[in-house]
Order: structure tokens, then sequence, then C-alpha cells
């Protein structure tokens, strides 16, 4: 998911606009969060992850049992 998150923000070319400072005489008085950026943002990550770990399902694993066995498997994500 790390990876996911830094390969979004990582394309976004403004991430100004996630949250509004307001201020007045120099003091913070309100952090106002823009909850429809941040909920397409956090959309944008969660299919990024979801890319990645299917891609892990298709590369499969070898996995070694006892000795000179090997056997080789591959999963795919409940709901792909």
């Amino acid at each position: 998911m790390n990876d996911a998150i830094l390969q979004i923000l990582s394309e976004e070319s403004n991430t100004n606009d996630l949250v509004t400072v307001r201020e007045e005489n120099g003091s913070v008085y309100l952090l106002q969060a823009n909850s429809s950026r941040l909920n397409t943002l956090a959309a944008d990550c969660a299919i990024c992850a979801q890319g990645k770990i299917a891609a892990l399902g298709e590369q499969g694993v070898s996995i070694p049992i006892g000795s000179g066995h090997t056997d080789w498997c591959a999963w795919t994500p409940i709901g792909w």
C-alpha cells in the first residue's frame, strides 16, 4: 500500500488543495480538509494497490518443500 500511495502522490502535480489553512492575525484557527479531493486520492491509491497485488499474484511464488522438490503457486485477491 505504501508503494501505491507514493506512486500516486508522485504523479499528483498539485497537493496544495487537499487542506485549506485559515488564519487570522498570524494564528491558525481552522484546517479545512477537501473531502472530495481526499476521497478521490484514496480511491486512486486503492486502485493502484489492487493492481500491484494482482501483479504479484500473476508472478507467483516458488515454495521449496522437502529436498529437491519445489511447488509453484499463484494467488488472486478475493473480489478481483
